[in-house]
């Protein structure tokens, strides 16, 4: 399970934005994702109506399904961010703790 901690190469990168244009970070595993999550102070750019780039890019690039599927129910609002970081936080502790 330690495998979904792993860094992915630069075509899996995640460009984590501000909004269309400006990108913020470019991420390459969960523990940088959670890292920059905690630093901005929006996703609304990434989640919008059917769209969750990070529940795409977790089961696409990092292939961790069971996170995807969590990070999947997390919709827009002004509670988003805060959940992204829980699911990323819990995850990310329980990947350490397995041996």
């Amino acid at each position: 399970m330690k495998v979904y901690l792993r860094s992915v190469e630069r075509p899996h990168t995640f460009w984590l934005k501000k909004d269309e244009y400006r990108v913020v970070a470019e991420v390459h595993s969960l523990e940088e994702l959670l890292l920059h999550l905690r630093r901005v102070d929006s996703v609304s750019h990434h989640l919008s109506g059917r769209r969750n780039d990070f529940a795409a890019w977790v089961e696409k690039a990092i292939q961790d399904v069971h996170l995807a599927a969590r990070l999947r129910n997390i919709s827009p609002g002004p509670d988003a961010l805060p959940r992204l970081v829980r699911e990323l936080e819990e995850r990310v502790s329980m990947l350490k703790a397995c041996p």
